[in-house]
């Protein structure tokens, strides 16, 4: 489940020979900050002493719930989860403990306070915490993610719609993005050799590699499918020695070669 818009987190507290270890928070393209078909009810305790961690969070002014899971909409900026951890057994130690945030998109900063305590925990340093529960068995925690970069990972996949393309065709260009933030965007060849060069801006203009031009700048990603660029395709083109390839008042002569699109 793990992509720019999709990842979670797993943590766990055990005491003694209890534990309650299948609970995980995370972010999920659909999801809501209130209940949903994602946030799974906590099981009751079947002892006293059974020590259990459940997430928290309001559905209208004053109903609380208790959930194993706490899954978010994607943001581009902060997410806090709040939990609880209690247990019958207030005399022995709790430790809580979380799997590596490998999933977690390494823009976010996660950081595990203790309520009681005021300890901040960073999450990626160490992958447990112990305590002890307290006189009323309870203690509150919460767990902070932070995007420091304004930008959740964002990715794009190029399609081109034709598998073969012909003289007179129109040659069209989807992109899919996924991801949140402000980014820049470049249209570019790489060659078989490695070599790269931007090839066109959104004037058509063609651009050297010490002055590349960008198609789009401070462009706000949406997910889902754009189209940026449709072009007829004509093949191999000769020009006029150095005249502008763009204006076909230049062309001498072209010829159009399939393009196989693997």
């Amino acid at each position: 489940m793990s992509s720019p818009q999709n990842w979670r987190l797993k943590i766990g507290a055990t005491q003694g020979s209890f534990g309650d270890s299948y609970n995980f928070l995370g972010v999920a393209e659909g999801a809501s900050r209130y209940r949903d078909a994602q946030d799974l009810s906590e099981p009751p305790p079947i002892l006293s002493e059974q020590v259990r961690l459940y997430f928290i969070h309001l559905e209208g002014e004053e109903d609380s719930h208790q959930y194993a899971t706490d899954y978010r909409p994607p943001t581009p900026s902060e997410g806090v989860y709040e939990f609880i951890v209690e247990s019958g057994n207030k005399d022995s130690t709790i430790t809580l403990s979380w799997s590596k945030p490998a999933m977690v998109p390494q823009t976010c900063e996660l950081l595990l306070s203790d309520l009681t305590t005021g300890k901040v925990i960073n999450m990626r340093e160490g992958l447990s915490y112990s305590f002890y529960p307290g006189v009323e068995g309870k203690r509150y925690f919460k767990i902070a993610v932070t995007n420091t970069s304004g930008v959740m990972e964002p990715s794009a996949k190029n399609i081109i719609n034709q598998t073969v393309v012909n003289k007179g065709d129109t040659l069209q260009w989807d992109i899919v993005l996924d991801g949140l933030g402000k980014v820049d965007g470049y249209l570019g060849i790489v060659f078989p050799s490695g070599d790269f060069f931007c090839l066109l801006d959104l004037d058509g203009n063609t651009g050297a590699l010490n002055n590349v031009a960008p198609v789009f700048t401070d462009w706000s990603i949406v997910a889902g499918t754009i189209r940026p660029m449709s072009y007829p395709f004509t093949g191999d083109i000769l020009t006029k020695p150095g005249s502008d390839p763009l204006d076909d008042r230049n062309w001498l002569a072209y010829d159009s070669t399939p393009l196989t699109v693997r």
